[in-house]
C-alpha cells in the first residue's frame, strides 16, 4: 500500500510541475494568437487545479477533522478531470473549422454530455449516488461508481469521431498530434479503473496537453515564418514591379540619342536595358535562391546602362574570385542602384563602385563598396527592394546576413559606404 501511496504522490508532483511548466511557458510567449493563449492557460489551469485538489484530498483522507476539506477538494478534483476532454473539442473546431466553435453542433454535444456529467456529479454531493465518505472520512465508491465516468468517456467518444470527420482537413502532422492527444485519456482511464488507486489520469492528461502546446507552438511558428517568407516575396514583387518611371524613361531618352551620334552604343545599351527587364521580371517568379552568376549578370546589366547614362562618372570595378554559391533574387542589384543613386547624389566628383566576393571561415561574403556618404536605411516604400525587406530574405531562405557600414573620408580616401552580405556555408 504504501508502494502505491509513492508511486501516485509521484505522479501528482510530476504532473502539478508539467502543467505548472506548460503554463509559465504560456505566460511568456508572445506569439501565440489570442483563442490558442486562452485555450492553452484555461487547460493547464485546469490540470494544475485537478493535481492540487487530489494532491489535497489525498492528503486529508482519513482525518475525520479534514471531512469536508476533502469532499470539497474531491468534488472539485472530478470538476477539473473533465474539462481536459471538453476542451479538446473546442480545439479540434477551432483548427479544422471557420465556424464559431459554439456554433457548431459537435461541441454543442460535447456541452450537452459534459452538463449531465455536471449534474450526476452535484447530486453525489447529497445522495450517495457514486461514491461517499464514512465519518472516517474514508471514501467508499458505489457499485455503480463507474457510470459517473460514462459521460467523461462519451465525451472521449464525440472528440474521437469530430476527429475522424475531420481527419482530411488535417495536415501529417496534425493528424499524428491529435491522434496522440485522442487516445491518451481513454488510456489513462482504463488503467484507473483497472487499478482503482492509482491517479494515472494525472499524469497522462499533463503530458498530452503539453505535447499538444508544443506541437502548437511548432506549427504557429512554421505558419508564421511562411507568412513572413509570403509577405517578403510579395513585396518583393510588388517593389520590383515598381521600377523607377524617371529611370525607364532616362533610359530610353538616351537611347533615342545614341540612335544618332553612336548607333552600336545605341544596339548595346538596349541590350543591357532588356537584360536588366528580363532579369527583373525573372525574379519574381523564384520562390528559391539563384545563382550568384545570375544576380551578377543582372547588376552588371544595370550598371551597363547607367554607364551610358553618366558616361565618365561612373567607374566600376570586379573582384569575383568566388562564384559558386546561392542567394536569394534581387538582392546585389538592388544594393549596386543604391550606390549609384545615393553616391552620385554624395559625391560630385566620379562615382566609385566596387563589386568583389570574399571568402570566409564561415561562408562567402559578397561586398559593394561606393564612394559617398553612408545611405542609410531606406523605408519600405521607397521605388525599390528596401532593406529592410531584403534583410528578412535573406534571413528565411539562406540564413544569410546584411551590414551596411559607414567609412568617414581621410586625407588619401573618399567617405565611402561599404554593403556586405554575408553567406553561410
Amino acid at each position: 500500500m504504501e508502494r502505491v501511496e509513492l508511486i501516485n504522490y509521484t505522479l501528482l508532483v510530476v504532473g502539478m510541475t508539467i502543467s505548472f511548466l506548460g503554463l509559465l511557458m504560456i505566460l511568456t510567449v508572445r506569439a501565440l494568437n489570442h483563442w490558442y493563449k486562452s485555450f492553452f492557460i484555461t487547460i493547464f489551469l485546469a490540470i494544475l487545479s485537478y493535481m492540487t485538489t487530489k494532491m489535497v484530498a489525498h492528503i486529508t483522507e482519513g482525518t475525520p477533522e479534514m471531512l469536508y476539506l476533502t469532499k470539497a477538494s474531491t468534488y472539485l478534483s472530478y470538476i477539473a478531470t473533465s474539462l481536459p476532454p471538453l476542451m479538446f473539442a473546442f480545439l479540434i473546431i477551432n483548427t479544422t473549422s471557420k465556424t464559431h466553435v459554439r456554433g457548431n453542433w459537435f461541441t454543442r454535444l460535447a456541452i450537452v454530455v459534459w452538463n449531465i456529467y455536471m449534474l450526476l456529479l452535484s447530486i453525489t454531493q447529497f445522495v450517495p449516488l457514486f461514491y461517499s465518505f464514512t465519518p472516517d472520512n474514508e471514501m467508499q465508491r458505489t457499485e455503480i461508481y463507474y457510470l459517473l465516468l460514462t459521460p467523461l468517456f462519451a465525451i472521449l467518444i464525440i472528440d474521437i469521431g469530430g476527429l475522424v470527420k475531420r481527419w482530411n482537413l488535417l495536415s501529417a502532422r496534425r493528424k499524428k498530434a491529435f491522434s496522440i492527444c485522442c487516445f491518451v485519456p481513454p488510456a489513462t482511464m482504463l488503467i484507473n479503473i483497472i487499478y482503482p488507486g492509482l491517479y494515472s489520469m494525472a499524469l497522462g492528461i499533463g503530458i498530452m496537453c503539453l505535447y499538444m502546446f508544443i506541437y502548437v507552438m511548432e506549427d504557429y511558428t512554421n505558419l508564421h515564418k511562411d507568412n513572413l517568407k509570403t509577405n517578403a516575396d510579395q513585396q518583393a514583387s510588388i517593389l520590383a514591379l515598381q521600377m523607377r518611371p524617371h529611370f525607364i524613361y532616362n533610359t530610353l531618352t538616351s537611347i533615342y540619342y545614341l540612335c544618332d551620334e553612336d548607333t552600336e552604343k545605341a544596339k548595346s545599351t538596349i541590350l543591357a536595358f532588356t537584360s536588366y527587364m528580363r532579369k527583373n521580371f525573372t525574379a519574381l517568379s523564384s520562390e528559391d535562391t539563384i545563382p550568384f552568376k545570375d544576380e551578377l549578370e543582372h547588376a552588371k546589366a544595370y550598371l551597363e546602362v547607367e554607364k551610358t547614362r553618366f558616361e565618365d562618372e561612373i567607374e566600376i570595378e570586379y573582384d569575383i574570385p568566388y562564384t559558386d554559391f546561392n542567394l536569394p533574387p534581387l538582392t546585389l542589384q538592388p544594393l549596386v542602384e543604391n550606390a549609384v543613386k545615393h553616391g552620385r547624389k554624395s559625391d560630385n566628383g566620379t562615382l566609385n563602385i566596387f563589386i568583389r566576393t570574399v571568402q570566409t571561415k564561415t561562408g562567402v561574403d559578397v561586398i559593394v563598396e561606393n564612394t559617398g556618404a553612408p545611405f542609410g536605411e531606406l523605408k519600405n516604400n521607397d521605388p525599390h527592394i528596401a532593406l529592410n525587406n531584403m534583410r528578412e530574405r535573406l534571413k528565411m531562405m539562406c540564413n544569410a546576413t546584411l551590414s551596411i557600414t559607414g567609412v568617414p573620408a581621410t586625407e588619401t580616401e573618399k567617405a565611402k559606404t561599404v554593403a556586405t552580405i554575408s553567406l553561410p556555408k
